[in-house]
C-alpha cells in the first residue's frame, strides 16, 4: 500500500477514536477545496428514508479527489462490534467543473456506487444503486447474492461529530 494511504488511513482511525462533540450544532462536513483537489471527512447517514439503510455502526470517512488523475479515494474506518475495519474504495472520475464533481466505482458486481460532490454546498452525497440482471454467487433457491441489493440507497456526509 503506497505511503500516502497509509498516513490518510491513519488520520480517519484517529477521526473515528477521538471524535467528540465539538459542535453539536454542525451538521456539514469536513471540506476542503484547491486548484484541482478535494478532500471531504465526516460520516454517512442515510437519506433514503428506507428503514434499514442506515448505517448501522460507527465510522469515519475521508475522500479525496484529485483532478489532475481524474480520481478519488474513500478511505472508511469502522467499528463493527469490537472490530476495527478499514475499506478502501477507488472511484473514477466522470466529471469536474466548476460547480462540482461526479464519481463513479463500478468494479462491483451487484452495484455502482457513485460520488456526487456539490463545491458550492461544499456537501458530499454517494449513490449506491443496483446492477440490473447483475448475478454474484449462487444463495440457493434460485437466488443470488447480487437479488439481495434490491433497491438504490442514498448517502448524505455529515460531520462525524454530530
Amino acid at each position: 500500500m503506497p505511503r500516502p494511504y497509509r498516513i490518510h488511513i491513519a488520520v480517519v482511525l484517529l477521526l473515528l477514536a477521538f471524535a467528540a462533540p465539538l459542535n453539536a450544532q454542525a451538521t456539514k462536513p469536513g471540506f476542503f477545496s484547491a486548484a484541482g483537489f478535494v478532500s471531504a471527512s465526516g460520516k454517512w447517514k442515510s437519506t433514503s428514508g428506507i428503514a434499514g439503510d442506515e448505517v448501522a455502526f460507527k465510522h469515519a470517512v475521508e475522500i479525496q479527489c484529485r483532478l489532475d488523475i481524474r480520481e478519488c479515494y474513500e478511505a472508511e474506518a469502522r467499528i463493527v462490534g469490537a472490530i476495527p475495519q478499514v475499506f478502501l474504495q477507488n472511484y473514477s472520475v466522470i466529471k469536474w467543473d466548476k460547480n462540482g464533481i461526479i464519481a463513479e466505482d463500478n468494479s462491483s458486481i451487484c452495484m455502482t456506487n457513485r460520488l456526487l460532490i456539490n463545491f458550492q454546498e461544499q456537501g458530499v452525497m454517494a449513490v449506491d444503486s443496483p446492477k440490473k440482471g447483475a448475478k454474484g454467487m449462487p444463495l440457493g433457491n434460485g437466488k443470488n447474492v447480487c437479488q439481495l441489493v434490491d433497491h438504490t440507497q442514498s448517502f448524505k456526509l455529515v460531520a462525524s461529530w454530530k
